[in-house]
């Protein structure tokens, strides 16, 4: 039977070839956020989880980081050495990295700690190679009661026209690190302290329903995955509603609609060695 690990790294391989055009321009929100939060960057070590087709990496780079981005995913790693040939891409598991301790001096996943079948086990292996002092950083998007409106938008798509029994690989709530308390205590029961969250705005835009859509079944991993289960006549339900609520969204030809995420920071005990 296929692992939700599985499940997810075929979907992420699948989907490389278009995650540049359909979920980047949403997920590099991010990136201000991250760089405001890191009081160093020049002439630091960097560790990226689930680096994906390599933006940040890059960016990491350009402020003078010496940066090393693994993904589990070979499309998105092909994909990522094939535009920024400079930074070391290296295909490997988030949950057993193969580096030495003590190797970084900030480790940083951004929005992919929701795709991790053990979140737990990725935290502690970042929590191991960080330098003592070290910074780890990572996004997460907020559940819909909490201002995350456009996942919210497909959940509902799903619940209102979805069999939503069809199976697929057990993983971790879909909003299972939203709550600070929570995640805060996961982090220092791994090793982490002073742990802190900031909540920032993303918008995700797209061309018109049609781009929404596209967002869906090529963007997606999770929400694909139930959809290609679908019978025909369930997909074509779940799309129509998809498209219904898209077309409220809609000035002008283009889409737009916000999901709020949240930044959380902690540090390995230790001298900052970075600052």
């Amino acid at each position: 039977m296929t692992t939700f690990a599985q499940a997810e790294l075929e979907g992420w391989d699948r989907n490389a070839a278009d995650y540049d055009a359909l979920v980047l321009p949403a997920t590099c929100q991010a990136f201000g956020p991250i760089l405001e939060s890191l009081d160093t960057i020049k002439n630091t070590k960097v560790l990226e989880m689930a680096s994906g087709t390599g933006h940040l990496a890059q960016l990491l780079t350009d402020k003078g980081a010496e940066v090393t981005a693994i993904d589990f995913a070979p499309e998105m790693i092909r994909s990522a050495r094939r535009r920024f040939p400079s930074v070391n891409f290296v295909e490997a598991d988030c949950e057993r990295t193969l580096f030495e301790n003590q190797s970084f001096d900030t480790v940083i996943i951004c929005f992919g700690a929701l795709h991790f079948e053990r979140p737990d086990t990725v935290f502690g292996e970042a929590c191991r190679v960080l330098k003592p002092g070290g910074r780890f950083l990572f996004t997460i998007w907020l559940p819909p009661e909490a201002g995350g409106d456009f996942l919210g938008m497909v959940l509902g798509a799903y619940q209102r026209t979805a069999d939503m029994s069809v199976s697929i690989p057990a993983g971790p709530p879909m909003f299972d690190l939203a709550d600070v308390s929570r995640t805060g205590g996961r982090l220092s029961q791994v090793g982490f302290e002073n742990c802190s969250a900031q909540d920032f705005t993303v918008k995700w835009s797209a061309d018109g329903v049609e781009g929404v859509q596209s967002i869906l079944e090529r963007g997606l991993v999770r929400a694909r995955m139930i959809l290609d289960l679908q019978t025909p006549q369930r997909r074509k339900l779940v799309l129509e509603e998809l498209r219904a609520r898209a077309g409220e969204h809609i000035r002008e030809g283009r889409f737009e609609m916000k999901n709020m995420a949240r930044l959380f920071v902690a540090r390995k005990p230790g001298a900052n060695l970075a600052a």
